[in-house]
């Protein structure tokens, strides 16, 4: 369908690279319900793509993407809503978007969910939920979730030597 054609003018897969004709595509497939290609068209406008770059209209597309049920444009939501590009933040937004991502195995949305989860992001501070949500995302690789666990042990491990040594020093 349109998703596939805009995939393939996008890589240039068996046919002559071209930006505008993957938007026009995407968008073909965007109009028709398709949360993969009003993401890449958020890419696109994103990146100046084919089009203008264009903040505003990027998160347009995302939005529409996370709205039409796509992890990934959901986990983008969500990271925008955290303030990323100047966006405002919205914590209650960002958790309901990475929660929604996470139930469809976006490892990124876990990741930010165990942020959510760390610094009361829309949600409780719960920090054995936060390391499930780091564990979790590390078994898949996840290089940030893997940097997290291990700034977490090492504070764990300085916070116990810490109490060891005022414990001896009484």
């Amino acid at each position: 369908g349109w998703l596939d054609m805009g995939s393939m003018y996008y890589t240039g897969d068996g046919v002559a690279q071209d930006y505008v004709k993957a938007a026009e595509m995407f968008q073909l497939a965007a109009e028709a319900g398709n949360g993969e290609a009003a993401y890449n068209l958020g890419v696109m406008a994103q990146n100046g793509e084919g089009m203008e770059a264009d903040a505003a209209k990027s998160m347009e597309w995302y939005s529409l993407s996370a709205d039409l049920g796509y992890a990934k444009g959901q986990t983008t939501m969500g990271a925008l809503c955290l303030g990323a590009n100047g966006v405002e933040e919205d914590f209650d937004k960002a958790f309901q978007y990475f929660f929604a991502a996470t139930q469809q195995g976006d490892v990124d949305a876990l990741y930010f969910l165990g942020m959510c989860f760390e610094k009361g992001f829309g949600t409780e501070v719960d920090n054995d939920t936060a390391m499930y949500c780091y564990q979790l995302a590390a078994q898949h690789g996840h290089e940030g979730a893997i940097e997290r666990l291990e700034v977490i042990e090492q504070m764990e491990e300085y916070m116990k030597e810490a109490e060891e040594a005022e414990q001896a020093g009484e």
